[in-house]
């Protein structure tokens, strides 16, 4: 018989170890880069993003939503708001209130909202534009905040014409726009080395959001995300390029 009791009580610890595991639950990391040192067409606007996390499907998952804002220097501004998953919601549920979890989703949703409309206008410009700006090294600073990140879904949406007006490189300078069009290289190393980016964004989804209001513009982003594609694709990111801020596809 004791080698039965040896049996019986290895069964019964593996089936308690079955029942007291949580659950892996999906989970959603999006950051928003607004970038503040122009006038633009296109801002943020809370429900588009919002509908990325898709919690209708995915009620359960944690959440976290980031903004940071561009400027004229390498530090800027951002704010953080989460949501835990279902199961440490309802641990911590001890009403016992049976819309809990759509209460906490509810609250997440009305912060972004704020966040997205109220934050960016604290740090605008008074003239409406900044003499300098710091494009790649805030998306760059982002990336690896995202690389580091175990969410199962991240993604990155940045609001900004990329263009790049520091000490190490200008894009509203003659040399700067030859340098553009004819040595694009140059300019990647000259982006690396303001800020290094990740060695691997697999699994990051990255949206530039972008209207020219000239063709001039037109051509000066297109100029500049060529070199965001290179650097970003080369490194497993997935890029989307878009001139609408109301709808993203996932």
């Amino acid at each position: 018989m004791k080698p039965l009791n040896i049996v019986i009580t290895a069964f019964l610890l593996c089936s308690c170890s079955k029942h007291t595991a949580r659950p892996v639950l999906p989970s959603t990391e999006i950051t928003v880069v607004d970038d503040l040192t122009d006038t633009f067409t296109l801002h943020p606007i809370a429900d588009p993003i919002l509908a990325l996390f898709d919690f209708p499907d995915a009620k359960n998952q944690s959440a976290k939503f980031r903004l940071v804002v561009v400027t004229d220097r390498l530090l800027n501004p951002s704010v953080d708001m989460t949501i835990a998953d279902g199961t440490t919601t309802e641990e911590n549920n001890e009403d016992q209130e049976i819309d809990n979890r759509e209460q906490i989703i509810y609250n997440f949703y009305d912060m972004v909202r704020h966040g997205v409309t109220e934050f960016p206008s604290r740090y605008s410009p008074a003239g409406g534009s900044l003499k300098h700006s710091e494009c790649f090294a805030t998306i760059a600073s982002e990336l690896e905040l995202l690389a580091k990140s175990t969410a199962s879904q991240r993604t990155l949406i940045v609001f900004s014409d990329l263009l790049e007006n520091n000490e190490l490189y200008s894009c509203y300078t003659d040399d700067g726009r030859k340098l553009l069009q004819m040595h694009p290289l140059k300019i990647v190393h000259l982006l690396q080395k303001r800020c290094e980016l990740p060695k691997s964004l697999v699994g990051i989804t990255v949206y530039f959001v972008y209207q020219p209001k000239t063709r001039e513009l037109d051509q000066l982003f297109n100029s500049m995300v060529a070199i965001y594609k290179q650097l970003l694709h080369e490194r497993g990111a997935r890029i989307v390029i878009q001139a609408d801020n109301k709808n993203f596809q996932p």
